[in-house]
Parts: structure tokens; C-alpha cells; sequence
């Protein structure tokens, strides 16, 4: 549980999924569930604890992509690496980044890495599934089955496909974050 006088900073809100911790990850799915069930928005930008956030948010390109997938009834934006995506698949493109539409039957079409999430989508895909563990998620072995789902990942060219890969000291497309392990 959250201790009660946990200090709020910068409007972040707080959620205490209220669920035992097992090691073998067996409690992401409730936790995810309970977490979905407390929210009061649509979408849930979905970043693991293991990710670092080191710079500002681009604000005008972030609500780009999110007016994106609420325009296309998106069900997951892909903001991770996807550089084994087939480069002739269906897409969508800005100025500087492209949209492109990613198979269901991908092996990592739903994922852990950095990503927006319809929150009722999610919801049936861990509803659907007996056990679902924080690496489940990250591969295609869990069902899918009777959900029409709408996949996409960012792409900025000339790179490969990850929104965050980038020569160092370049910009980047919408935030800039490193993977600690």
C-alpha cells in the first residue's frame, strides 16, 4: 500500500493496485486490471519501471500521436523498438515521423515497451487471458482471440524503427529515455 502522506509532485496521480507481489510476475495482470479500474481516462501511456525519462516530453508532437489514435480508434501506439517491422506496411506521415500500422500476428505486436494503450482494449486482452505476466505481454502468446485490434508503431526516418534511437547529441521525436537493468 501507499503510505498516506505520500508527497504529490507536479499533479502526478498515485495508484495503489492493492496486489501481492509474486516472483514469477504473476501479479501484473491484476494489478494492471485494479490500476484500469481506478482510471478515469481512455488511454494510459504505459512505461515500465525500468525506463528513465530524461528530458521533456515534445508536447505538440505527443498530442499529434494522441489525436491520432483517437481519431483512428487506435488500440495500442507502439513508441518502443520495432526494427524488424516490414517496411512496406501501411502507414500514415507527418512532417518529421511516420504511423505505421503493425500486423496482429507479429511476434512482438503488443508490448511492454513504451506505449499508449486504449484502457478497454487492455482490459478484454487481460480479461481473456488466465495468467498474463509483464514479458506475456511483450510476445504473441497470449490470446488475441475475438478482439479486432488496432495496432501502430512511430517511425522517424532515417533510423531504424524505435523513437528513441538517435545518434548521440541529436534531438529526439517525442521524449528521450534510456532502458536501465
Amino acid at each position: 500500500s501507499l503510505p498516506n502522506d505520500l508527497d504529490r509532485i507536479d499533479g502526478v496521480n498515485y495508484f495503489d493496485a492493492d496486489v501481492k507481489y509474486t516472483s514469477n510476475g504473476a501479479h501484473f495482470k491484476e494489478c494492471m486490471l485494479n490500476f484500469i479500474e481506478q482510471c478515469d481516462h481512455d488511454y494510459i501511456f504505459f512505461l515500465c519501471d525500468d525506463y528513465l525519462v530524461y528530458s521533456p516530453v515534445k508536447e505538440k508532437i505527443f498530442k499529434k500521436i494522441l489525436d491520432c489514435i483517437i481519431d483512428l480508434d487506435i488500440s495500442m501506439m507502439y513508441l518502443g523498438s520495432s526494427k524488424n517491422l516490414p517496411k512496406n506496411t501501411e502507414s500514415i506521415n507527418f512532417d518529421n515521423f511516420s504511423i505505421l500500422k503493425i500486423d496482429q500476428d507479429y511476434q512482438h505486436a503488443l508490448s511492454v515497451q513504451p506505449c499508449i494503450w486504449n484502457k478497454v482494449i487492455l482490459s478484454k486482452l487481460l480479461t481473456q487471458n488466465s495468467r498474463v505476466t509483464l514479458h506475456d505481454l511483450d510476445t504473441n502468446t497470449i490470446s488475441k482471440k475475438g478482439l479486432e485490434l488496432k495496432l501502430y508503431g512511430v517511425h522517424k526516418p532515417p533510423l531504424t524503427f524505435h523513437i528513441d534511437e538517435k545518434p548521440l547529441n541529436s534531438d529526439y521525436l517525442v521524449l528521450d529515455y534510456f532502458e536501465f537493468i
